[in-house]
């Protein structure tokens, strides 16, 4: 037996819609964050790869000047697990909300946008868009997920700056 406080078939509709609508909302507001974040993290590696560079064309290069630049390195370090960290996380927030979306548009019935983009993109499904359109399917070297080789991006650059540690500690030790 229904709750007295159950919404009725039109009124559930109508709240799955707006609960559709605001996590579409939620869904680009993440998207919107996670390219600042990025965005903001390359700018703050760039200015260290810079003030490094600047660094090291200096001559010649004094052991408090490598000392600095090697301190420099593992604050990139820092900078990049950080990331990297931060970008796993948003993947997860990504993950819930197509998840959250595929739940709302299978109790809707009426909305398929992202189960079609969910079987096209991640379970590589050929799909109809009926005879105006026709069938489509993603391409061999769109197969790869954009979210997995963003957060590769934190990786590589943490790999640039253990390797600049690395370097400058070896510069150290030889001057």
């Amino acid at each position: 037996m229904d709750s007295p406080n159950a919404p009725d078939t039109d009124e559930r509709r109508e709240l799955l819609l707006e609960e559709y609508r605001i996590t579409v909302d939620l869904s680009k507001h993440d998207d919107t964050l996670r390219q600042q974040r990025i965005a903001n993290f390359l700018t703050v590696n760039t200015v260290l790869v810079a003030v490094v560079g600047v660094g090291l064309s200096t001559e010649p290069a004094d052991a408090v000047a490598i000392v600095l630049l090697a301190v420099i390195a593992a604050f990139g370090v820092a900078v990049a697990s950080v990331w990297a960290i931060v970008q796993l996380r948003n993947t997860e927030y990504i993950r819930l909300r197509r998840h959250q979306l595929r739940q709302l548009e299978a109790e809707l019935g009426v909305v398929s946008t992202f189960t079609v983009a969910h079987k096209v993109l991640n379970e590589h499904e050929r799909h109809d868009f009926g005879a105006d359109v026709g069938p489509w399917e993603v391409g061999r070297f769109g197969r790869g997920s954009s979210t997995t080789f963003e957060n590769a991006l934190p990786v590589i650059v943490l790999l640039f700056w253990l390797v600049a540690g690395v370097a400058l500690e070896i510069a150290i030790t030889m001057d």
